[in-house]
């Protein structure tokens, strides 16, 4: 859902709802100007504008009374130092793409910035090319690389 009022504290949300259905959840994004607005105000002072605009867009008074509340702002990140992907400027990735995603000896690089398809987020980086080239997850592979991890078959008595 995007909300383009220019007074909205708030203007894109997402469903975040687990697949089952077991955990309702909406996951709302502030962005620039909007982000550095909010930052003067508490947390208790954001939640309730957050709460009042999704109330009045979703026509319930229920989003005024979340179940829980978790914010985060990237900005305070020590190695992001902003946003939740890296930022490039234009033709940097064109131009440099490929080594990003080069092996260097015995260490590759997986993640969301050097995916290739939804770049900048999990879905490129946990379920992106170098992940599925190798069958496991980033993490499986930055394991295995410290550690020469024991081969079990499923075929193995």
């Amino acid at each position: 859902m995007v909300i383009e009022e220019e007074g909205a504290p708030i203007s894109l949300t997402l469903d975040d709802t687990k697949p089952d259905g077991s955990v309702p959840a909406i996951m709302g994004f502030i962005l620039a100007r909007k982000c550095r607005k909010l930052s003067g105000l508490t947390k208790e002072e954001r939640l309730k504008k957050i709460c009042e605009i999704y109330s009045r867009v979703l026509g319930s008074e229920e989003a005024l009374h979340p179940v829980h509340y978790e914010e985060k702002n990237w900005c305070e990140e020590e190695y992001s130092g902003g946003c939740y992907t890296a930022y490039f400027p234009p033709g940097i990735l064109t131009q440099y793409g490929k080594v990003l995603r080069e092996p260097v000896g015995r260490l590759y690089f997986a993640g969301t910035e050097t995916a290739t398809e939804w770049s900048g987020y999990m879905g490129g980086g946990a379920g992106g090319r170098e992940s599925r080239q190798r069958g496991q997850r980033p993490e499986t592979v930055a394991t295995e690389r410290k550690r020469k991890l024991p081969s079990f078959s499923r075929d193995a008595d």
